[in-house]
């Protein structure tokens, strides 16, 4: 896997049977896959994306989420045992990663 690849996971949607709201579960990988941290901002795109973090392939990189076509792009390619996290700049459209 490689920075810029792309991934399609399926969307599953369920109601919860306790407060009837609707769940919906954005990724399916085998691996983890989890939002940074609370106090990093990880929203763009108008914040109809956000990065996150996946063991996909057996290595931590960070991906970006796009709500409006579920589209999964790497966006780093990591070596190591280091989960990577990061924040959004909204000041210059980066987002920074360490």
């Amino acid at each position: 896997m490689a920075k810029g690849d792309t991934f399609s996971d399926p969307v599953f949607r369920y109601k919860d049977s306790l407060c009837g709201r609707e769940i919906i579960r954005l990724t399916d990988y085998l691996g983890h896959s989890n939002h940074l941290y609370f106090t990093e901002p990880c929203w763009c795109n108008s914040n109809r994306s956000f990065v996150f973090t996946s063991d996909r392939n057996n290595q931590s990189n960070l991906f970006r989420y796009d709500l409006n076509t579920h589209a999964i792009t790497q966006l780093t390619e990591l070596e190591g045992t280091d989960r990577p996290t990061g924040c959004f700049s909204s000041a210059n459209n980066r987002h920074y990663y360490w």
